[in-house]
């Protein structure tokens, strides 16, 4: 059994909006079981780009954001499907209930840990094929002058692999490991991995 994460940049306002608006279901999502109700694990508040311009200002940051800045970064958090329905991994939308709040107290005290107070929004989605987190993080460092907005020092891609080692050592315990370190295959972005997840 694997973790899944996965980021995408968000450098506008349209784009944190958009993000959120699927995230909250305020979007209309056609694959999404509406009969089945998700989690919010952290709340952005009814405007994410706003809580993410507040959240820049709060932390200190006096540096004006570039035009071209990234705003905040998506972070998609999962596990293989036989993680969550050993006995039917085919089953799709279904799960066993323990199993999953395990993984998700691992995942959100995961990103708590990492990320403090800069995990604007979380929310727990079921009303997909597999359980799976979408978390919204704004990228601040602390540096000489001060705190920064700096996505190449949060999510450069040094620090993604980090992320695909500190990730699976947090869910060790629920035998959750590491894809295979150094494997040629490529980084599948959200957007497509989330197709492919959902595809029958």
């Amino acid at each position: 059994m694997k973790a899944i994460l996965r980021t995408a940049k968000l450098k506008s306002a349209a784009g944190v909006r958009g993000c959120a608006q699927h995230n909250s279901r305020s979007r209309f999502t056609p694959n999404a079981d509406r009969t089945k109700q998700n989690k919010i694990l952290v709340d952005g508040g009814p405007d994410a780009y706003e809580t993410v311009m507040n959240h820049i200002t709060a932390s200190g940051v006096t540096r004006k954001v570039r035009a071209n800045a990234v705003l905040a970064q998506e972070v998609f958090l999962s596990a293989s499907p036989e993680y969550f329905r050993p006995d039917q991994p085919e089953a799709a939308g279904t799960w066993d209930e323990e199993r999953m709040e395990k993984w998700r107290d691992a995942s959100v005290s995961f990103l708590k840990k990492k990320y403090g107070d800069h995990l604007v929004d979380c929310r727990l989605h079921l009303d997909e094929s597999t359980p799976h987190i979408h978390g919204i993080v704004v990228p601040i460092t602390q540096g000489p002058k001060g705190p920064k907005l700096s996505a190449k020092e949060c999510f450069g891609k040094e620090q993604l692999t980090q992320l695909q080692d500190e990730y699976p050592r947090a869910l060790a315990h629920l035998d959750i490991e590491r894809g295979i370190k150094g494997s040629r295959a490529t980084h599948t972005k959200i957007q497509k991995y989330y197709g492919i997840a959902n595809s029958p």
